[in-house]
């Protein structure tokens, strides 16, 4: 038994095999225990003893091919029945590629292992991928890996760019790992909902794209001995160039060559690596295969998938139903949780209110019946207040009639002080003439002395029996007295003086007992005319008064007539009728807008009718059309992102070579279609003078 170690993308297998099986025994060994039935795509890779990587020949006992051994590792005791510590040792990869990886592959387990070769090809740079497209089939592995994007995945730091992104995409832009993984998170977002198969389904339509995908190089000359490149694909044979692996120059499709598999009559190639034919038989004989009808097993696998894969669809549906009906109740339960927690928090506000409550409740108790004081002090206030009111009203009403009063008795007063003055004038004059009247008595009087004198001198003593001693004594005191000052003369007769007085007297009484204003008509004797001025200037003290209280009120009256007049203008009658326009032609055009939704709504409706009507491919291919457009705007804005980041010195020759086809608008299928211009003769002179 001879040990076997084969390495699958995702597993390691081990085998003891006979001395005499063949490869193809080998092989279905593999396949039968990975449980892959697509086996024509796939090959077993080896070591041989000079160091170069060779496939496997399925008709060729294992133990006759020159393949390497290997020792064995040690820590692996799965194999204890063999003593040796040699073992044979393959990998198990796709040796052919399909044109078409959604149409072709049919079991998930074959799209896998397709997927996991190709991601690690483009890591391996084996395979040239653009910037912008490495970071779009990175957030599909990412995908197929984790499935949806969480912030938990992000947290733990699964998106390791260097797992993700080939090095050479990452030397040639100044980026950190952080600035890749939040481009590749963009992407990785919007693939919410897509299976594994789902992606790396979308992984393989991506890179199915690229260039170099599913081209095996093998390096060869022309009559001239050009070195150049001979790739091998799924449909035909590409002639480039030594420097350039990414644009051919001559294709040759697998239709134009008919018998290479036989005699190699069309085409005749001396290739310097021996595995080539071997690639181009069977890359021939698969383009072959692929235009004919499919056989019974074929035809079964292809059921047998599509019912696994409808039925993967209806355990989806249930799964994601499932998992939505999970979501929505842990979305309840979260939501009942943040309710208990909102009422645990309420009743403990509610609590916390209630304390507050009960202290506020003490506190306005307290307030209150400091209030209730108040207002009782408040009310005496009012009550002493309303008292004063009434006494400063009746006090204004005395007042008035005091006015009144007042003016009345000034009046009098004048009248007497004129009465007094025209009195006073003629007692002044009557005075005067008293005077006169006494000077001229004085003077008679002394000139009757003189006369009696001389009366006396002349007749002597019998003139002194008939005058009275009393007489001559009288008449010689009031010769002797001074004269009376002017201003206070006596009055003619004892009885006219004093009745003159006691009439001034009793007017003085009647003035003061009269007029109950003290300092007014006191000193009326004094000066009238003084007398007279301070009653005119109390009735204009008491008539500003009364003049204050009247301007007041008619203030306020006048303030309340201006409000009135102002509420008066400001109310337009015409607003109200304006209002009801408005209101009419706001219900006009609300009905006829409403009138135009149901229009609109209706017009959608049959929209919706004939789209319904339209057939299920026309609708798969628009939807194709419109996601691959979105997805090169989307391609086209991440690359014009990270274009101001990029190293141009650190760009390979394929990067340039890349950048120059981009310009120029040419893609893989464009330099395909292109270089199968021409006749056959005509590409195989050219490719005699490359």
């Amino acid at each position: 038994m001879i040990p076997v170690q084969v390495h699958t993308m995702d597993a390691q297998l081990e085998f003891e095999i006979d001395k005499n099986a063949t490869g193809r025994d080998l092989f279905d060994l593999v396949t039968r225990a990975i449980g892959l039935r697509e086996v024509w795509y796939f090959g077993l890779q080896y070591v041989d003893s000079k160091g170069f990587i060779s496939w496997l020949k399925m008709n060729k006992r294992v133990c006759d091919q020159d393949i390497a051994i290997q020792k064995r590792n040690n820590n692996n005791n799965k194999m204890k029945k063999s003593n040796t510590d040699s073992i044979m040792s393959f990998l198990f990869l796709a040796k052919f590629f399909p044109e078409d990886v959604a149409e072709e592959l049919i079991q998930e387990v074959t799209q896998h292992l397709f997927f996991l070769q190709v991601k690690q090809s483009i890591l391996n740079m084996d395979i040239h991928c653009p910037a912008e497209v490495s970071v779009l089939l990175a957030s599909y592995a990412v995908q197929a890996k984790y499935g949806d994007y969480t912030d938990t995945i992000n947290g733990m730091g699964k998106l390791d760019v260097e797992e993700l992104l080939p090095r050479g995409v990452l030397e040639q832009y100044q980026m950190t790992a952080q600035m890749w993984q939040d481009k590749i998170r963009i992407w990785y977002e919007d693939h919410k909902g897509m299976t594994r198969d789902e992606a790396e389904t979308e992984y393989l339509k991506i890179a199915q794209d690229l260039e170099m995908y599913g081209v095996n190089y093998f390096l060869i000359s022309n009559k001239k001995e050009s070195e150049l490149w001979l790739g091998v694909t799924a449909l035909g044979l590409n002639v480039y160039e030594k420097e350039n692996k990414l644009s051919p120059r001559i294709t040759f499709s697998w239709s134009e060559i008919h018998n290479i598999s036989y005699d190699d009559k069309k085409f005749i190639i001396r290739p310097i690596e021996k595995s080539s034919s071997n690639l181009c038989i069977g890359n021939h004989d698969l383009f072959m295969r692929r235009r004919k009808p499919d056989s019974i097993e074929l035809q079964q696998m292809k059921a047998q998938a599509k019912d696994e894969r409808t039925r993967r669809q209806l355990e989806r549906t249930r799964f994601l139903r499932e998992k939505e009906l999970r979501e929505e109740a842990e979305k309840e339960k979260a939501a009942l949780e943040q309710r208990l927690l909102q009422y645990q928090e309420e009743a403990h506000g509610v609590q916390e209110a209630l304390r507050r409550s009960e202290e506020t409740a003490e506190l306005l108790a307290e307030k209150a019946r400091v209030a209730e004081e108040e207002a009782m002090l408040l009310s005496q206030k009012a009550a002493e207040a309303e008292a004063e009111i009434q006494r400063i009203k009746i006090t204004a009403i005395k007042t008035e009639e005091e006015k009144h009063l007042i003016q009345r008795k000034a009046e009098e007063a004048e009248l007497l002080a004129t009465t007094l003055a025209e009195e006073t004038d003629r007692r002044t004059k009557e005075t005067e003439q008293l005077k006169e009247e006494l000077y001229s008595t004085k003077l008679s009087t002394k000139q009757l002395l003189i006369l009696l004198n001389k009366f006396q001198h002349d007749n002597h003593i019998s003139q002194e029996n008939l005058v009275p001693s009393a007489t001559i004594t009288q008449l010689q005191q009031q010769q002797q007295q001074p004269p009376p000052p002017p201003t206070t003369p006596d009055p003619p007769s004892p009885h006219h003086h004093h009745h003159h007085h006691h009439h001034l007297h009793t007017t003085s009484n009647v003035l003061n007992n009269g007029c109950d204003i003290p300092g007014i008509i006191t000193h009326i004797y004094e000066d009238p005319n003084d007398t007279i001025m301070k009653l005119n200037q109390y009735l204009a003290n008491t008539n500003g008064v009364s003049s204050f209280y009247s301007n007041s009120l008619n203030d306020e009256c006048c303030d309340n007539n201006n409000k009135l007049r102002n509420h008066s203008f400001t109310s337009n009658p015409s607003s109200s009728t304006n209002g009801s326009s408005s209101f009419n032609n706001k219900e006009w055009s609300s009905s006829e807008q409403s009138e135009s939704h149901d229009f609109t709504a209706t017009s959608m409706m049959n929209d919706f009718d004939m789209e319904k009507i339209e057939s299920e491919v026309e609708k798969e291919r628009i939807e194709y059309l419109k996601k691959s457009k979105q997805l090169q705007d989307q391609l086209k804005g991440l690359k014009s992102e990270i274009q101001v980041l990029k190293v141009e010195e650190r760009l390979t020759s394929l990067d340039k070579i890349h950048e120059e086809n981009v310009n120029k608008g040419e893609s893989k299928y464009s330099t395909l279609k292109r270089t199968l211009s021409g006749t056959t003769k005509a590409r195989v002179a050219f490719f005699e003078d490359l």
